[in-house]
């Protein structure tokens, strides 16, 4: 695959639920890049690695089948596979979300904030962390909650182990809809008594690893294009003897 962030996450929308993915060699050619470790200018190599018959490293990114089910529907209208992130926001609404947070059945807390952002770990690098979410390489199983300007100091950002089901629903009462969106896309209107749930999808996105362990991969990643924690070193203190002397 030749592309940026977003070519990407267009192939993923290509397989949605029942379908697997063949095995993505990604060959950066946007403006960032982060999903896209290898440059286009490595084609012939890569190419070549991969058809070699030496074991490669694969990362399994995870995805997130979201449905979404209209009040007193028992079958979701709408289901999709994502692999950042799912949102719930209140949008064009003048009104703070009220959404009701429920995990494997258990109602855990009523979200009062602008929205929730669930991810995966490959999305916690993306809507997650500017929303001060915390970053996971895509090798640890786990679902991300993003809380996006709670009315609580309090409510933070909460990793949940992968084989959890988030249930988010908007109460008969809310004072106005909520708008929901996958992966950034197909913008969606979630009225009072509707209800989304979110868990873990059996259909991971392989992608080829070709630079060592995947963790090491993620870690580059991060601080080539994200920059993350570089800054000049700090300098040694000269003359310490003679100063003290």
């Amino acid at each position: 695959m030749i592309g940026g962030d977003g070519t990407y996450l267009h192939l993923n929308s290509l397989f949605q639920l029942g379908n697997s993915i063949p095995p993505v060699l990604g060959l950066a050619y946007g403006s960032l890049g982060f999903l896209l470790p290898y440059e286009l200018k490595q084609y012939p190599t890569l190419i070549r690695s991969v058809m070699d018959p030496t074991p490669l490293h694969v990362i399994l990114r995870s995805r997130l089948t979201c449905c979404l089910y209209r009040a007193e529907k028992t079958e979701p209208e709408i289901t999709y596979q994502v692999l950042n992130e799912f949102l719930m926001s209140r949008g064009t609404s003048p009104y703070l979300t009220n959404i009701e947070f429920e995990i494997d059945g258990f109602k855990v807390t009523t979200i009062q904030a602008d929205g929730v952002i669930i991810s995966s770990p490959t999305g916690s690098t993306a809507y997650s962390l500017s929303a001060g979410g915390t970053m996971m390489p895509p090798v640890v199983p786990g679902i991300l909650v993003t809380p996006i300007c709670p009315h609580s100091l309090s409510f933070r950002p909460i990793v949940l182990p992968d084989s959890c089901v988030i249930k988010l629903s908007i109460p008969k009462d809310a004072r106005g809809p909520a708008y929901a969106s996958f992966d950034g896309r197909n913008s969606t209107q979630i009225n009072q008594g509707d209800c989304t749930t979110i868990q873990m999808s059996s259909w991971p996105v392989p992608s080829f690893s070709m630079g060592g362990p995947p963790l090491n991969e993620w870690f580059h990643s991060v601080t080539s294009k994200l920059n993350w924690n570089v800054r000049e070193i700090q300098k040694p203190l000269e003359n310490t003897e003679e100063e003290t002397s």
